[in-house]
């Protein structure tokens, strides 16, 4: 059976996991160290120098060279589940997807970090751990959340996924705008092949 320290050898984490039970820590990113700086790293900031701030962003990463997720003591796992135990989900609300139906995810990544360890048609492993420790993947990451979030620490990635703050509302028009288009394109399809068929059968006589 695998236990709490098993899992922190197979991260990689087990003298963060150390100092964090020293810290009467449950709940750790190993980049606590480094918050303050990422955080100065503002959409300002990286309008004027995108690929200096992508790249500085990136060097403290590689610093650390961690996946930058949650890690948990033994009992910060068991608070973590029951909280989970009592989080509520988000329904459609009059057409809006509401977000934020991941609860859980934080937890599973650090529990099972094998997931997505299979390899779809040769192109190797997409597991969380193998695209953090690919440079393209990694800076594509970090141009991600400055192109696409909204708000403060633009540059953290240590939440349980990299979240692109898109608002419920642009999710719906989304959805709305491609049925729109697909419900035109069955019927312009529809329609159409009704009419060649009318139009063939003319031509044969009947």
């Amino acid at each position: 059976m695998i236990g709490i320290a098993d899992l922190h050898r197979t991260w990689g984490t087990d003298n963060y996991h150390t100092h964090a039970l020293l810290q009467g820590t449950n709940v750790f990113t190993c980049y606590e160290a480094v918050e303050e700086q990422l955080a100065e790293y503002t959409k300002e900031r990286y309008v004027q120098t995108p690929e200096q701030v992508i790249e500085d962003v990136f060097n403290i990463y590689r610093s650390i060279n961690i996946v930058p997720i949650n890690y948990y003591t033994e009992q910060g796992l068991y608070d973590a589940i029951r909280t989970l135990k009592n989080t509520s989900y988000n329904e459609v609300d009059n057409g809006v997807i509401g977000l934020g139906n991941n609860q859980g995810q934080g937890i599973n990544r650090f529990c099972f970090p094998n997931m997505m360890t299979a390899e779809p048609k040769g192109r190797g492993s997409n597991s969380l751990k193998d695209r953090f420790n690919d440079d393209t993947k990694l800076r594509r990451a970090i141009r991600i959340c400055f192109e696409f979030r909204t708000g403060d620490n633009l540059a953290s990635l240590q939440h349980s996924d990299v979240r692109w703050n898109w608002l419920p509302e642009k999710i719906s028009r989304i959805l709305n705008h491609r049925m729109l288009v697909l419900l035109l394109s069955t019927y312009v399809l529809f329609y159409g092949a009704m009419f060649m068929i009318t139009v063939l059968a003319m031509v044969a006589g009947y």
